[in-house]
């Protein structure tokens, strides 16, 4: 279990049920090192992974209906989540499996990953259609540009929590924390910028175009840039 494929992480967005639900599965998977459940029941499940009765009925009917797992018998079946194109998987070997909350909030930094990954993606095709000095590289990404509707300028702006927040699904709030234990994790590195202007006097002030002030300085705050850390790449 050392895949996920990136469409299924992507269809986790603005679905917190799915998320929870593969949470889950991923725990039995880790527990048992297999694909299959054997004599499985609600009970057993609870055994392994300390969630209240209801709570697994719940997720295994969210799996059921997204096609993720079936009944064979007197097993449970999760059918795979990996793609057989690499480039179509994200890494989660490194993922922390203690509980189904820890594997929740490995998901959750995924979710920022592919994000940014997409972002990572973009940048590496404008270069390669411009400044790649392989012609058979030139045209891949040229093609590829053409299909995206990349422009010819790559513009980093970064990603606001409010950007992460609108695609994934959740609050503001939720985002920081994400963000918080995903940094904690080394999931991804997360880069700050800021511009500082010299205002004699301004102190502490609301200047419009300025995030803050201090007593000498106006500050105007930039969108976080993040580069994944290494074992999270495929």
């Amino acid at each position: 279990m050392k895949h996920i494929r990136r469409s299924l992480v992507k269809e986790t967005f603005h679905d917190t049920a799915l998320l929870k639900a593969i949470a889950m599965a991923y725990l039995i998977k880790s527990k048992t090192k297999a694909s299959i459940l054997h004599k499985y029941s609600i009970n057993l499940i609870h055994d392994m992974t300390g969630m209240h009765a209801n709570t697994i009925k719940k997720r295994l009917r969210t799996l059921k209906e997204h096609g993720l797992i079936f009944v064979e018998k007197n097993s449970l079946v999760f059918r795979s989540t990996v793609s057989k194109h690499k480039d179509r998987n994200m890494n989660i070997g490194n993922m922390d499996f203690k509980n189904v909350k820890t594997v929740e909030k490995s998901l959750q930094a995924l979710q920022v990953i592919l994000i940014q990954q997409q972002k990572d993606f973009c940048k590496h095709a404008i270069h390669n259609a411009h400044h790649a000095h392989n012609p058979k590289k030139v045209k891949e990404a040229q093609k590829v540009c053409r299909r995206y509707g990349y422009g010819n300028k790559y513009c980093e702006k970064g990603l606001s929590y409010k950007t992460i927040a609108q695609k994934i699904g959740k609050s503001v709030s939720t985002i920081v924390k994400i963000i918080k234990n995903g940094v904690k994790k080394r999931y991804f590195k997360k880069i700050t910028h800021f511009i500082w202007t010299q205002m004699k006097g301004v102190h502490f002030r609301d200047i419009e175009g300025y995030t803050f002030t201090t007593l000498n300085y106006g500050f105007q705050v930039k969108a976080n840039t993040y580069r994944v850390g290494c074992k999270w790449r495929t």
